[in-house]
């Protein structure tokens, strides 16, 4: 008698565990999507951020990369250690005003008035 009172208690356990394990699985999973919505709105906000400068900042790689390509046939002819000296201190200038304009160029997007927040 006890044996058939035990099996209909396990029987029943057993069957109902599936379905608790699938309602835990459900409450994860929205939480899950509504994280995913989050990141995907926040992904949205940089992209349209980086739209709004994307030409300003293309235009200006490509103008450091030919003046260095023009430092680099030009002021590399002059002999001795003072064409590569030349070339380093103007190079070095290229790349201090371009990221100076790079900053300034993020600071016109709109997530420079963003709080960055810590998801720790």
């Amino acid at each position: 008698m006890i044996e058939t009172l035990l099996g209909g208690l396990l029987g029943g356990a057993f069957r109902l565990a599936p379905e608790i394990l699938k309602w835990l699985d459900r409450k994860g999973e929205r939480g899950h999507e509504l994280a995913m919505q989050d990141k995907a709105l926040e992904f949205e906000k940089i992209y349209n951020a980086i739209k709004e400068v994307f030409f300003q900042y293309t235009v200006s790689y490509f103008a450091i990369l030919i003046l260095i390509g023009l430092f680099y046939l030009t002021i590399l002819k002059i002999p001795y250690f003072i064409g590569f000296f030349l070339f380093s201190i103007l190079t070095y200038y290229v790349f201090l005003i371009g990221i100076y304009y790079y900053a300034q160029l993020f600071v016109k997007t709109s997530l420079s008035s963003v709080r960055i927040r810590d998801n720790v």
